[in-house]
């Protein structure tokens, strides 16, 4: 599976190799790709990709459960993944938003099976300090979960 995203003008499009690492692309004129870039670190879930004006933000699930991400400023990626912590729920299906200079991931709690979410606040430069339990429905929550999830079942059965 895929996730494509458009930033300043340039289609970018992230996925998963073999080995589990992110790796990403980007279109660099009508249907002609660069070729694929890995991002290294080892992931258990498709990265969740967002952006805002100035950078685009991607989130994995690590082999432990916890939320990783890196960011790129438009010249450069973070070094390492930074961790968010949390403890998410298998099979590792999370997203990420942004609006109005706030990044937001969310995933399924692997204690309780609730939804959570941290926020990032690009202007401050700092994210919230824990997750917070989502006051939204959960069917509002399970249908980018669900399309993620047919995705995911659709290219198991091509290969």
């Amino acid at each position: 599976m895929t996730t494509r995203i458009n930033f300043q003008g340039k289609l970018w499009e992230f996925s998963l190799n073999t080995a589990k690492n992110v790796v990403y692309r980007t279109e660099t004129a009508a249907n002609v790709w660069s070729p694929y870039i890995s991002l290294a670190g080892t992931a258990e879930s498709q990265p969740a990709v967002a952006a805002t004006a100035s950078y685009i933000y991607v989130f994995v699930v690590g082999v432990n459960g916890a939320v990783y991400w890196k960011s790129w400023n438009g010249t450069s990626w973070t070094g390492t993944w930074g961790s968010l912590g949390g403890v998410f729920k298998q099979p590792y299906v999370i997203s990420a938003t942004a609006a109005n200079s706030i990044v937001t991931v969310s995933g399924q709690g692997a204690s309780d099976g609730q939804y959570y979410s941290k926020s990032y606040n690009e202007i401050a430069g700092a994210w919230s300090t824990a997750w917070t339990k989502m006051q939204t429905s959960p069917l509002a929550m399970a249908i980018p979960i669900l399309i993620a999830l047919v995705a995911l079942s659709a290219l198991s059965k091509r290969r």
